[in-house]
């Protein structure tokens, strides 16, 4: 078998779970003797990985691509530290520089093979962002131009900019592309979330119980809590018993009795139930009659 890889180019991607504007396109060759070949073509975005797979046999060809993602655990915390050392955090679109606009193609794209040596080199060049959003800091202007040391593609990313020099460049810092769900990470590092209070959380509930915790059961991939129900202060928990879906962080103790304040869902044709705001409240008569009150109200 012969093995081949090349490069093909950067382009724009769209898929289910946006456009990645600066996709690396990867394409794989395999031979078997003089007549078997298949070609695989992938698309690697930065931060993401492959967005797109395309498999093509002599009979038959597939195609995949990404629908969705999330930022991992250790991408939440770069982000975070990023925003926490940056004190201008934009979402911007790259705009082509201007240098050369009036020159012909050849010449335009000899200026373009010296700024990528420069680029290769580690020197900096002037990137000119138009912004779309300010997530940090306070920037009046539309436009601005950063000293960045490497190439980014057109198409909108989230820029972590430092302290303004002196010539009023800000020094670029890591960029991502500015997807929904990096956006929406953002977010939540820039306007954390307010703890819900005791009465939001009953609010939201479809369910509110008191009940004691009869056994746990591992079913499948999934962990469950079965509870006796003893009490029911919100909802039609009409039942004698409730199934709630655990998560490895809920502790609870075999026999001890909880206020459960929960949210109602289905899941392989049965009624199960997940438990609103963290871990639920050991009960007491203290416990039940303050949820009482408020549910009252």
């Amino acid at each position: 078998m012969v093995v081949h890889h090349s490069v093909a180019k950067v382009e724009s991607i769209d898929t289910p779970a946006g456009t990645f504007t600066n996709a690396v396109r990867v394409v794989a060759t395999y031979k078997w003797g003089s007549s078997s070949k298949t070609t695989i073509t992938q698309w690697f975005a930065p931060g993401v990985g492959v967005v797109k797979r395309v498999r093509a046999y002599s009979y038959r060809t597939y195609i995949e691509t990404l629908v969705r993602f999330r930022v991992n655990s250790v991408g939440e915390k770069l982000i975070a530290a990023a925003v926490d050392a940056s004190e201008l955090v934009v979402v911007a679109r790259v705009r082509k520089p201007g240098v050369g606009e009036n020159l012909d193609k050849v010449a335009q794209k000899g200026l373009a093979a010296e700024r990528r040596k420069s680029i290769d080199r580690g020197k900096t060049f002037q990137l000119r962002l138009v912004i779309d959003k300010v997530l940090k800091g306070k920037l009046d202007e539309k436009e601005i131009v950063v000293a960045a040391k490497q190439e980014i593609g057109e198409g909108k990313w989230v820029f972590f900019l430092g302290r303004l020099a002196k010539e009023g460049h800000p020094m670029l810092g890591p960029a991502l592309p500015a997807q929904q769900a990096i956006l929406r990470n953002l977010d939540l590092v820039l306007n954390p979330p307010k703890p819900a209070t005791f009465a939001e959380r009953l609010a939201r509930a479809d369910v509110v119980i008191a009940g004691k915790a009869v056994v746990r059961e591992e079913r499948g991939h999934f962990t469950y809590w079965v509870f006796k129900i003893e009490k029911t202060l919100k909802g039609g928990a009409s039942c004698a018993h409730v199934d709630v879906l655990a998560d490895e962080e809920l502790e609870l103790t075999e026999g001890e009795r909880y206020i459960l304040v929960l949210k109602a869902g289905k899941h392989h044709g049965r009624k199960l139930y997940e438990i609103l705001g963290g871990e639920p409240d050991a009960c007491s008569r203290e416990k039940l009659a303050e949820y009482e009150e408020v549910l009252k109200k």
